[in-house]
């Protein structure tokens, strides 16, 4: 903190609110500008961002305004809805031999049981996989 060119009362409330990861840029995230409802959406969008990444804090190293947390934030999800999708066409084209009850498939496709422990961990409301072909 003694290093950062304008320490403001803010930037205590982010680091009491985000305990990990800590990275040199996370303080140019916040100035005295920065309101609470600003704050709120900051600290929902690292621990979006850590979740997706499967906790890995080097997704943050480079990011130096929110922007750029927006725009990290934004390719990853997009990685993910990538990768679902593509295990998504794969299950539909094994449909024809699912049961009259198919199941949760626990195996994982991308990230599922990650982001899955991720929620569970922030006290979210934990998102089931979708439906597959049971075995």
């Amino acid at each position: 903190m003694r290093h950062h060119p304008h320490l403001h009362l803010n930037h205590i409330r982010l680091l009491n609110r985000i305990r990990r990861p800590l990275w040199p840029g996370l303080l140019n995230l916040v100035d005295e500008h920065t309101s609470a409802v600003d704050m709120s959406w900051l600290c929902r969008m690292i621990r979006d961002t850590l979740a997706i990444a499967g906790r890995n804090e080097q997704v943050l190293a480079g990011i130096h305004s929110r922007e750029a947390l927006q725009a990290q934030h934004d390719r990853l999800v997009e990685r993910f809805n990538r990768a679902n999708s593509r295990n998504s066409e794969e299950k539909r084209q094994t449909a024809g031999n699912c049961s009259a009850n198919p199941t949760y498939n626990n195996s994982s496709s991308f990230g599922w049981s990650t982001l899955n422990a991720n929620y569970m961990m922030f006290g979210e409301e934990s998102h089931r996989p979708p439906y597959s072909c049971s075995e």
